[in-house]
C-alpha cells in the first residue's frame, strides 16, 4: 500500500468512527484503528488480524502479556505498550467505580464491586473482603494469583487478614478466567471448610462469589449451594 493510499484509508476510517461510532466496526477494524497510533507508516490491518488470530479474540488481545504480544509478527515495540496501557486504563476505570462503596446492603451491590475488580484478569485470583457487623467495607485484598485454571489458597491465610481487620463478616471471591462460573467440587469443599473455620471464631462467611466468562454467581444466593453456608443472605 502506497503512503497516499494508506493515509486515505486511515482518514476514511477515522471519519467513519467519528460519524458512526464503534458500532460501525468489527473487532479487527477497531483494533486496526488503535494500531494507527502505534505504527504510523505501515499497513496495520494484517497485524490486527494476526493479533486476534493469535490470541483468539479481541478481549484476549487486551489480556495478553507484553512479551506475548511482542511475539506476533509486525507488532514492534510500541504496540504492546499501547495495548497494555488501554487495558490498564479500562481496568482502572472499573476499579474507580468502587470508590464510593461503603457498605454492602445486598448481593447486587457486592456483585458489581467484585466484578469491577476482576476485569481483564488472565489468571485465577482470590479476593477477600472484610466487613463490619453492619457490613460496612473495611478492606479488600487479593491474596493469591495462580494460573488460568488454578489458584492455591490456604484458609488460614484468609483468617490472618480477617483478624487483622477485626472483621465480623467476610466475603470471598475468585474467578474462572477461561470457563463458566459453575463451582467445582473443590470450590464447594473449600467453601464448607472456610465457613466452618470462620464460624468457630464467631466470624460469618457471608458469601463465596465466582466470576466466570458467563457472569457472576453467588453461592450463598443459590439454593443448590446453601449447604456450604447453612445460611441465607
Amino acid at each position: 500500500m502506497s503512503d497516499l493510499s494508506r493515509n486515505n484509508h486511515r482518514q476514511r476510517t477515522r471519519d467513519t468512527y467519528l460519524d458512526a461510532g464503534a458500532d460501525a466496526f468489527q473487532d479487527h477494524n477497531l483494533l486496526e484503528m488503535l494500531l494507527f497510533y502505534a505504527i504510523p507508516r505501515k499497513d496495520v490491518k494484517p497485524i490486527a488480524y494476526s493479533l486476534i488470530n493469535s490470541f483468539g479474540s479481541l478481549e484476549n488481545v487486551f489480556k495478553a502479556d507484553i512479551e506475548d504480544l511482542k511475539d506476533v509478527e509486525g507488532v514492534g515495540e510500541n504496540t504492546p505498550i499501547l495495548i497494555k496501557l488501554v487495558s490498564d486504563l479500562n481496568k482502572r476505570c472499573f476499579e474507580n467505580r468502587n470508590k464510593n462503596t461503603a457498605r454492602f446492603v445486598d448481593f447486587n451491590e457486592y456483585k458489581s464491586f467484585i466484578g469491577n475488580l476482576f476485569v481483564n484478569a488472565n489468571n485465577e485470583k482470590f479476593l477477600v473482603i472484610t466487613l463490619t457487623s453492619s457490613r460496612k467495607l473495611i478492606n479488600r485484598y487479593f491474596i493469591s494469583e495462580g494460573t488460568p485454571n488454578h489458584a492455591e489458597i490456604d484458609p488460614k491465610r484468609i483468617v490472618k487478614y480477617v483478624l487483622s481487620d477485626n472483621a465480623v463478616n467476610v466475603i470471598v471471591a475468585h474467578n474462572h478466567p477461561q470457563s463458566a462460573y459453575t463451582p467445582s467440587n473443590a470450590d464447594l469443599r473449600f467453601t464448607k471448610k472456610l465457613y466452618t473455620l470462620l464460624n468457630t471464631m464467631g466470624i460469618r462467611l457471608v458469601d463465596h462469589v465466582i466470576v466466570g466468562e458467563n457472569g457472576i454467581i453467588s453461592l450463598a444466593n443459590d439454593t443448590r449451594y446453601l449447604a456450604c453456608f447453612n445460611l441465607n443472605f
